[in-house]
């Protein structure tokens, strides 16, 4: 996979060339939010990404094995509801979402500047709620792309 990851991304893009085009927008965002708020470069923020993708690509495959034994009965292509995919994305989602925000934010708290305690980990859980929105809109703008090929 890639050196500059999160944890989601292994799941929405599982190919290595896509997943690294996916990252750099969001290592982009969560740089800009988080050197506004904990003084945080660049370099800091990719190597937390990279830790993270360390766990989070074992944890992409275990979660998409599990979700699709679980939720298989839920998603068939006869009568599959808007609401279905929604549940099975966010059993999916929340806990990369978790991990991601902690496992970052223990590494990059003790590199944060002039932030500390809930500021610092609302800023983090920020950071991470506008990168993944960008993951998820990457991802929609692929799919879109394949279908209408």
């Amino acid at each position: 996979m890639s050196l500059l990851a999160n944890i989601a991304v292994p799941l929405f893009f599982p190919q290595p060339l896509l997943a690294l085009a996916a990252l750099i927008p969001v290592i982009v965002v969560e740089t800009v939010l988080l050197r506004q708020r904990a003084g945080l470069s660049w370099r800091d923020v990719s190597l937390a990404n990279a830790f993270s993708t360390l766990l989070g690509i074992p944890l992409a495959f275990v979660s998409l094995m599990v979700s699709g034994r679980v939720f298989e009965f839920m998603l068939s292509r006869d009568h599959t509801k808007l609401y279905d995919v929604i549940g099975v994305l966010c059993a999916v989602l929340i806990p990369c979402f978790v991990l991601s925000v902690l496992l970052e934010g223990y590494y990059l708290r003790s590199r944060a500047m002039g932030t500390s305690g809930r500021s610092f980990w609302l800023a983090i859980t920020r950071a991470h709620c506008y990168s993944y929105l960008t993951l998820l809109a990457f991802y929609c703008s692929w799919i879109a792309f394949k279908i209408s090929r």
